[in-house]
C-alpha cells in the first residue's frame, strides 16, 4: 500500500500516488567519494526501516563491507544499481533508490515509453494494452497484436515498453513493420466503465492516483455503476496510489464505515493513535502519520452504496493500495478474486530526496506495516485468488480478453 509523500525543508514536492509515502528529507553531507555516500545510505536505511534489529544488524555489516569496495568515479547509474542490489538482500518491498526518470514515472505517471504493455502468451509476446495518446497508438498497434521482432531481436515485455525502432507485428497471419519512437507520455489512468452485457460491467481501475477520486466525480461513476447487477473490478497492473482514494473506493461498496485495518510503525516511540481522515491532501496525511505510531483505517460515509455482486481481477502487477482494496472487497463484500496472485507489496514506504546520487534521485524506505483486521498477510504472499485464469493465444489474437471472458463465465 503506498501513499506517496515527499517533503523537503520548506516545500512539499509531489502528491499521493503509487506508494504510501511521506518524508522530511534525507540530509547526507557531501563526501569526497561514492563509497562514503553508499555507507551513509546503509546507515540511514538501518535506522529507519521497519525490520527488527536481528535482521538489520547483519545486513548493515554487509552493506558497510560492500561500500568499501566502491571505487571513486563509479557512474551514478551503476552505483544506484549496486545499492538496490544490496537492498534486495532484505527481501522487502518499497526499499528502492530511484533516479530522476524513475521517480517521475512513479509520482506522476510520466515517462519516456512506447505505450505498449506486452506479455508472453503461450510463448508469443503479445500486446495486452496500448495506452491512449502514445506512440504505439498513433502507429496503429492494438490489443492482441503479436510482436514478432523488435529491431533485430525477439524482444521482451520490458523492451516493448521503452525501445524505439522497427516493430514487426503479426496480425491476421501477416507480418508488418511499424516505426515507433518512444517519447515522454503521461498515462491516462482514470477509471473506466465498460459494459459487457446488460447486467454485467467491467470497472477498470488502472491506479489509485488522487486526481481520479475527487468526491463529486467519483459519485458520478458510482451512480452509473448502480444500474448493473454484476461488477467485475479490473485491478490488473494497478500499482497502487493514494491511500484515501482506496478507502473512498471501498466506501462505495461497503455502504457504511468499516474498520478494515491499520498502519503500524514498529520502531516508533510515539504512543498516539489516529484514524485516517477523508482527505486527499498530502499535508493532512503526512501530519497524521508523523504524529502517530498507529493509524486506523476506516471506510467513509457519503460515497453511495453499490449492492451489486462483485468479482475482482488481479495479477502480478497489482500492488500496494490495489492489494488492500482487493483483499477488503473479498473480506467485507464477498467478492471472488480471479487471475493470478498479486505482487505482495503492501508496506508504508517513506520517500526522501537523495541529491548525492543526482538531481531528482529519491529513496523509498518501508517504515510501517499494513495489517488487515481479518489477519491476512499481504506483504510477501500477495492477495490469493479463488480461481487462476490464463490468456489463450487464439482468443487474444482475435481481440478477446481471455481473463474477462473467463470471469464473466465464472461470475
Amino acid at each position: 500500500m503506498k501513499l506517496m509523500f515527499l517533503r523537503k525543508p520548506g516545500a512539499l514536492l509531489g502528491f499521493l500516488f503509487f506508494l504510501i509515502c511521506f518524508g522530511v528529507g534525507l540530509s547526507l553531507k557531501k563526501r569526497s567519494s561514492e563509497a562514503n555516500v553508499y555507507a551513509q545510505i546503509c546507515q540511514f536505511v538501518a535506522g529507519q526501516i521497519y525490520l527488527p534489529e536481528v535482521v538489520v544488524t547483519p545486513w548493515l555489516h554487509d552493506c558497510f563491507l560492500r561500500s568499501r569496495q566502491i571505487q571513486r568515479g563509479t557512474p551514478r547509474n551503476f552505483l544506484i544499481q549496486d545499492i538496490n542490489d544490496q537492498f534486495s538482500k532484505l527481501s522487502t518491498s518499497h526499499l528502492v533508490v530511484y533516479d530522476e526518470k524513475e521517480s517521475k514515472k512513479v509520482w506522476s505517471g510520466e515517462s519516456a515509453e512506447t505505450g505498449i504493455e506486452a506479455q508472453y502468451v503461450e510463448g508469443d509476446l503479445v500486446i495486452l494494452r496500448v495506452h491512449k495518446n502514445s506512440p504505439a497508438e498513433y502507429a496503429g498497434l492494438r490489443f492482441g497484436d503479436t510482436i514478432y521482432r523488435i529491431n533485430e531481436t525477439l524482444g521482451t515485455p520490458k523492451e516493448a515498453e521503452v525501445l524505439s525502432g522497427s516493430y514487426y507485428i503479426l496480425r491476421d497471419k501477416v507480418i508488418k513493420e511499424y516505426k515507433i519512437q518512444a517519447r515522454e507520455i503521461k498515462r491516462d489512468e482514470d477509471v473506466e466503465i465498460i459494459p459487457v452485457t446488460e447486467k454485467t460491467v467491467i470497472f477498470k481501475v488502472p491506479s489509485f492516483r488522487a486526481e481520479f477520486f475527487a468526491k463529486e466525480n467519483w459519485l458520478k461513476k458510482i451512480n452509473e455503476l448502480k444500474k448493473y447487477q454484476k461488477i467485475i473490478v479490473d485491478l490488473r497492473g494497478n500499482q497502487g496510489g493514494n491511500f484515501v482514494a482506496g478507502l473512498r473506493f471501498l466506501s462505495s461498496f461497503m455502504c457504511s464505515p468499516q474498520d478494515i485495518g491499520y498502519l503500524w510503525k514498529p520502531k516508533s516511540k510515539l504512543k498516539q493513535e489516529a484514524t485516517m481522515a477523508d482527505d486527499l491532501e498530502d499535508e493532512i496525511q503526512i501530519e497524521m502519520l508523523d504524529k502517530s505510531f498507529l493509524v486506523n483505517l476506516w471506510t467513509f460515509d457519503g460515497y453511495g452504496c453499490i449492492a451489486s455482486s462483485v468479482a475482482v481481477l488481479v495479477d502480478h502487477g497489482t500492488a500496494s493500495t490495489a492489494e488492500m482494496v482487493a483483499q477488503a472487497l473479498k473480506d467485507y463484500v464477498g467478492a471472488k478474486i480471479f487471475g493470478s496472485s498479486s505482487a505482495g507489496q503492501l508496506l508504508v514506504g517513506v520517500w526522501y530526496p537523495l541529491p548525492e546520487l543526482g538531481k531528482g534521485a529519491k529513496i523509498s524506505i518501508p517504515e510501517a506495516v499494513y495489517q488487515t483486521r481479518r489477519g491476512h498477510k499481504i506483504e510477501g504472499p500477495g492477495v490469493q485468488v479463488d480461481k487462476v485464469l490464463y490468456y489463450h493465444l487464439s482468443e487474444v489474437q482475435n481481440g478477446e480478453d481471455s481473463w474477462v471472458k473467463s470471469a464473466v463465465q465464472l461470475f
